[in-house]
């Protein structure tokens, strides 16, 4: 097996991961389309212990520059790990959405030769999963027993710090009667997560719809928020879609040229 050339991604990702150990870390900001390397740029900021920035409008680089990256540069937590264990009486399947690329094997959460993510001081993770339950939303209210325990791993700043562990739980009357009843935020999260799984063709989202994501997202709107972007990104994936049936249709799209 030939070793990695000098400057390939694979010599570029041992370097950076051997500085971070050093604790210089290394975070990456994009611009632009074209030959962008998305996936790169995501993987040298994972192995530097940093974070990773996509700018695609002047707004976005006001909140990178002056929000997000101020608050990432103090790290308050090194290796950060979360674990969450259902209780089977409760839930029958899970799955997590998204973070494929971040997923630790259960039996790594305690070891520490695996790493985790740096978290700065003004940052913060929402992480959805997909449930199937055993009971009724009312039923499990009823029950009053934990739905999830919930295990938090961490170490501090200091590049020699102890990791500590912290636990929690998820009792099951948190969950709501029906939809509608979730908080905004939640209910935000929840369709951004679905047009994200439209986009991406999951085969988890086969029943879902544009239009029934963009109900969600417009039932959940929130002051202040840039909402707006997310309804244009929204109108355009539905035009998107419907120049692609017709097209599909009509047997492709027609030219004027020959």
């Amino acid at each position: 097996m030939r070793s990695p050339r000098a400057g390939s991604p694979e010599t570029l990702l041992a370097q950076i991961k051997q500085y971070a150990g050093q604790g210089i870390t290394l975070s990456t900001i994009g611009f632009g389309v074209g030959n962008y390397q998305d996936a790169f740029m995501e993987q040298f900021a994972d192995q530097g212990d940093g974070n990773y920035y996509y700018i695609d409008s002047l707004d976005e680089a006001e909140r990178v520059y002056t929000q997000n990256l101020a608050g990432t540069i103090e790290t308050v937590a090194r290796d950060v790990k979360v674990q969450i264990h259902f209780d089977p009486e409760a839930v029958q399947v899970w799955r997590l959405v998204g973070y494929e690329n971040r997923d630790v094997a259960d039996k790594d959460f305690r070891n520490n030769k695996v790493d985790g993510e740096e978290m700065g001081s003004g940052q913060r993770v929402t992480v959805l999963y997909d449930l199937v339950l055993e009971q009724t939303a009312a039923s499990l209210a009823r029950a009053r027993r934990p739905l999830a325990t919930v295990s938090f791993r961490a170490k501090r700043p200091e590049r020699e710090a102890p990791a500590r562990e912290w636990r929690t739980s998820i009792d099951s009357s948190d969950v709501k009667p029906s939809f509608s009843d979730a908080s905004v935020d939640f209910r935000a999260a929840v369709g951004l997560a679905a047009f994200a799984e439209l986009l991406r063709h999951s085969p988890y989202a086969g029943e879902l719809t544009l239009a029934q994501v963009s109900d969600i997202l417009q039932g959940a709107a929130r002051p202040g928020r840039d909402d707006g972007k997310i309804t244009q990104m929204l109108s355009s994936a539905r035009a998107l879609g419907g120049l692609a049936r017709n097209a599909s249709a009509t047997g492709g799209l027609a030219s004027s040229e020959r």
